[in-house]
């Protein structure tokens, strides 16, 4: 008897999840952590929509929804789900499908999936996030890999990766249904933080690209100083 494949909308992306402490406090995600610090590359793209007389809001809109429905594929994929794909246009279905089959070729038949979307948070280090995918490797490695549909990879994401580690090999806090629960230390520590950077055009590249170890004690001090530049923000409301 075959199993009937289960039908999944995109809200198991819980794009704007809120994590907690385990006593039930509001800890900040990564995105906000990271919104202190200056992104060039973002500001020469906003230049450019605005020079080219592109709506900027909608530019933002339309990339977002693009890259959201290749996230679903994927994470559809690679839980064994039917993705229900009719919250997005045709055509941003046909670009994330591009992003998509170039997944394919990264993942199929070497790596094996661990977990993905998990919503991780730590009270000792004040912060939450969702990793994309943890996963091993055909050599036992364990990894986690997140998911970019950008045109080129941004020192952003190798702090992402290096912040959502540090969760991981912590243990602490996993949101379930919104709420925290204990999660414990975890029998096997991260070994490969890779991005795979996967473009939107049928002729665009995959890009998988690997964070040095060597780099992730400084990423972290990076992360740790605009983590308390946010409190600081809070604190004195600054608008």
């Amino acid at each position: 008897m075959i199993a009937e494949r289960v039908v999944v909308t995109p809200d198991v992306l819980s794009v704007h999840q809120t994590y907690k402490d385990i006593d039930g406090n509001k800890l900040p995600g990564f995105s906000a952590v990271s919104g202190v610090l200056a992104k060039p590359a973002l500001i020469n793209w906003a230049w450019k929509q605005g020079k080219d007389g592109i709506d900027l809001g909608k530019s933002q809109q339309r990339a977002f929804d693009i890259g959201t429905a290749a996230h679903f594929m994927v994470e559809c994929h690679v839980n064994g789900w039917v993705a229900d794909l009719g919250d997005f246009s045709p055509n941003d279905i046909s670009q994330a499908e591009n992003s998509f089959i170039k997944f394919l070729d990264f993942w199929e038949g070497k790596f094996e999936l661990v977990g993905s979307e998990l919503q991780m948070a730590s009270s000792e280090f004040g912060y939450g996030g969702t990793a994309d995918i943890i996963a091993r490797d055909k050599d036992g490695r364990l990894c986690i890999i997140d998911l970019k549909t950008s045109r080129a990879v941004y020192p952003e994401y190798e702090l992402q990766l290096c912040a959502y580690s540090r969760l991981w090999n912590s243990g602490d806090v996993e949101m379930i249904n919104g709420e925290p629960a204990l999660r414990p230390l975890p029998s096997q520590l991260i070994d490969r933080m890779i991005c795979v950077r996967i473009g939107k055009e049928e002729s665009g590249d995959v890009e998988v690209h690997e964070v040095k170890w060597s780099k992730y004690a400084d990423y972290l001090a990076l992360f740790d100083h605009a983590l308390s530049i946010l409190k600081l923000k809070r604190n004195l409301k600054w608008r």
